[in-house]
């Protein structure tokens, strides 16, 4: 089965996207530094279209001599995010996925349908093993859709492991953050589950 690789600065456009749809064989999809260009429906389209997807990562972390490097996402909303995160709902054969971005956008998800498929999709696909979501890069505020990601995982016993990670910008800006009580909750709740939620380097 074929594994979609691309490195560093990859622009994601529309005839690529259609390039993955089209083959029949695709399992997995690995972007490093991918530019979507303002278009993240892209990504969304990429889940609904193909269904058989097993694993889609988007970004990578990886060791160096002087650390780790980060390859992100550029020009991508949270909504687009959060739109695709519900898309997983219907992916049975999803095991992990995983975004990691950098984009600088101060406006949360309201939309409740929204915020809702998030919750559900997190909470109903029983295939799903991984979740990433890191924002480490970006500065905005996703209250809410963390949130519904963790009371999604909450309910899910086959979650393996949730990883959040945000802008350490918001070690004082608490109001952006997911509830200390969500966060706490997963843990009573789902004792299985290997959550990471962290800002810079501390931890919820």
């Amino acid at each position: 089965k074929v594994t979609m690789r691309a490195g560093r600065h990859q622009t994601l456009t529309s005839s690529i996207l259609k390039g993955m749809i089209q083959n029949p064989s695709l399992e997995r999809v690995e972007l490093g530094e991918c530019d979507f260009k303002g278009n993240g429906a892209l990504l969304m389209k990429l889940l609904q279209r193909k269904r058989e997807l097993k694993s889609v990562r988007f970004g990578h972390v990886y060791p160096e001599y002087n650390g780790t490097y980060h390859e992100v996402c550029f020009n991508i909303t949270l909504r687009d995010i959060a739109n695709a995160i519900g898309c997983l709902r219907d992916n049975a054969s999803m095991k992990e996925f995983t975004i990691r971005t950098a984009t600088d956008q101060s406006e949360d998800v309201t939309e409740e349908d929204v915020l809702t498929s998030v919750e559900q999709a997190v909470k109903e696909n029983t295939i799903l093993e991984r979740l990433e979501v890191d924002g480490m890069y970006s500065i905005m505020n996703w209250r809410n859709v963390a949130e519904r990601i963790l009371k999604g995982a909450a309910a899910n016993q086959n979650l393996r492991q949730l990883e959040l990670l945000i802008n350490e910008k918001y070690k004082k800006d608490k109001e952006y953050l997911p509830k200390q009580e969500v966060v706490d909750d997963v843990r009573k709740v789902n004792q299985k589950l290997r959550l990471i939620v962290n800002i810079g380097e501390d931890y919820l």
